[in-house]
């Protein structure tokens, strides 16, 4: 079992590795990402439920955490390949394959 300060590096370098992905993105698109990223918190996206109906949010969640923008990326993944009709991950060379096991209800 990992220590805590050990899941806490583990999470600091998921999100600087994840980080270092998006910079290859063209600066406009940050936009979007950030305002999912506001609609993922906005609408509970990570929220559990418990029995009984109460729903339990991830403590430290936050927009600068790492789920809500992994959500993002892949909203934003997915309505760049409707519109554009071409990948996005092929156009900036992104290699972030995480975001699969976020959004598996399709």
């Amino acid at each position: 079992m990992a220590s805590p300060s050990e899941e806490d590096d583990f999470e600091k370098r998921r999100m600087a590795a994840f980080n270092a992905e998006m910079v290859k993105l063209p600066g406009p698109y940050f936009m979007f990402i950030a305002i999912l990223g506001n609609i993922s918190m906005i609408c509970q996206v990570f929220t559990a439920e418990k029995r009984g109906g109460k729903k339990v949010v991830p403590a430290g969640l936050s927009l600068e955490s790492y789920f809500p923008l992994l959500w993002a990326l892949k909203q934003f993944e997915s309505f760049y390949r409707r519109v554009q009709n071409r990948d996005i991950r092929s156009d900036f060379g992104i290699i972030w394959h995480e975001g699969e096991w976020v959004d598996n209800k399709k």
